[in-house]
């Protein structure tokens, strides 16, 4: 899941769902009059609300990880609903899908009448996500067993699945498996999973994106979403281990490729009302399944039946809405407010280091804090439950500032020797005098550009 930008050049029930596909596929290829192109580029733009939606991704993440590690025991209705919504928060995953479909598919598009297309992509690609990574894996694999922390058996475990992480393809181990298990650093299969399916994805997706017209590509995107619900509904009724279908990558397309075919859109000829329209309304029919969902399970637990079928297809409607409101509202739009919220951006732009880096955190906390003393101070009350979350997600972010200036930026400064070269300059040549860049703070212009 979880290493973009909201700026494309400086990346760093059925009846609902089905419809809209079409919708939305519809919209681009024959969009009627009246319809524009945006005015200025979305490679040319940086969008800082995408930095704010990234950031409500990785704090979903830490929540239900938190509440996986530190179980809340809920007695009253509102320990109930928290610890509902925090168990639900597996799906800021498919938030990062969305994400990373748009922001990825945006940068090959644009650059894919260039020379050294794949060059390019792949090489920055490997800056962004390998170092951090394998440095991940070193530790696991290398440095943790050697601490005398892991009893035979884990040690034996581990040498044993190793290659699976180090090829990127850990959900086909635990697709295997029909569930993750890993002893002590069982965490890392928690995170690897969704890394693993991007990769996969985007081994095949640059070929189709050079190869393919625009219009072409809508309906591949069309057709992934279609498929990947038909594929869960199809291995869920052949009673597939409910681990092994949410990990596989074509059981996970239509995230990606939902983000894909909205940034395909608003690349051809638009009426951004009409699109606003379009979201709003996906927006509310999600948001209502989901909702429902949510009330009558308790939880959007992603174990259930109807969540591994129809509601990651909900969930990606639903975010897919929020990431075109995002773009195409103005600033004064409630959502792109809230996106635009200095500590989501923060958490945002962070948020690849968080997300690799957060259990090992919370593997510390365990091991520092007495499991006595733990227990009776998260069993104080929300509040107190409230302040570990907050705490440790504290702790996370700083964890991912110090990989960031100590580690990661000496690589991400490699990319200047594979820079893009766009067909076409920023609208209106050179920045014209008296238009200068608003400052950003400097601790958001120093931060890496995301998951």
């Amino acid at each position: 899941m979880p290493a973009l930008s909201g700026s494309f050049f400086h990346g760093s029930s059925r009846a609902c769902c089905l419809p809209s596909v079409v919708l939305m596929t519809n919209a681009a290829v024959t969009m009627s009059s009246p319809s524009t192109r945006l005015a200025e580029p979305l490679s040319r733009r940086h969008i800082p609300a995408l930095d704010g939606l990234r950031g409500v991704a990785i704090l979903l993440v830490l929540g239900f990880h938190f509440a996986a590690a530190f179980p809340l025991v809920p007695e009253s209705f509102a320990e109930r609903l928290v610890d509902g919504l925090l168990q639900s928060g597996w799906c800021g995953v498919d938030l990062f899908f969305v994400l990373s479909g748009f922001l990825i598919t945006g940068i090959l598009y644009d650059t894919k009448s260039t020379s050294r297309y794949f060059r390019n992509y792949y090489a920055r690609r490997v800056l962004r996500i390998f170092p951090l990574y394998y440095a991940l894996l070193i530790a696991c694999f290398v440095v943790i067993p050697r601490l005398s922390l892991l009893s035979t058996a884990d040690c034996s475990r581990i040498s044993a699945d190793q290659p699976w992480y180090w090829l990127f393809c850990s959900n086909l181990k635990i697709a295997m498996d029909g569930s993750p298990s890993f002893g002590f650093v069982s965490g890392l299969a928690a995170l690897t999973w969704s890394l693993a399916i991007e990769e996969q994805f985007y081994l095949m997706w640059p070929l189709l994106v050079f190869a393919c017209r625009r219009t072409t590509l809508l309906r591949i995107c069309a057709v992934m979403v279609v498929g990947a619900l038909a594929l869960r509904v199809g291995l869920i009724l052949a009673d597939v281990p409910r681990a092994s279908i949410y990990v596989l990558t074509p059981c996970r397309f239509d995230g990606l490729a939902l983000g894909a075919a909205i940034s395909l859109v608003l690349r051809g000829q638009i009426d951004p009302e009409r699109i606003r329209s379009i979201a709003r309304k996906v927006l509310v029919v999600s948001g209502v399944a989901l909702g429902g969902i949510f009330t009558w399970y308790g939880s959007l637990h992603a174990g259930l039946a109807i969540t591994q079928s129809l509601g990651l297809t909900l969930l990606a409607f639903l975010f897919g809405a929020l990431l075109t409101l995002a773009v195409l509202s103005s600033p004064e739009n409630r959502i792109v407010r809230i996106a635009n919220m200095r500590g989501l951006r923060i958490f945002g732009k962070y948020s690849y280091a968080i997300y690799l880096l957060h259990q090992l955190v919370f593997a510390g906390i365990e091991r520092a804090i007495p499991p006595s003393d733990l227990s009776r101070w998260l069993g104080s009350g929300l509040p107190a439950y409230f302040g570990c979350l907050i705490v440790v997600s504290a702790l996370s972010l700083l964890a991912a500032m110090a990989s960031w200036y100590l580690f990661e930026r000496h690589f991400l400064r490699l990319k200047r020797f594979f820079e893009y070269s766009p067909k076409s300059p920023p609208v209106g040549g050179q920045r014209q005098p008296g238009h200068a860049p608003r400052r950003r703070s400097r601790l958001l212009q120093a931060a890496p550009k995301g998951r």
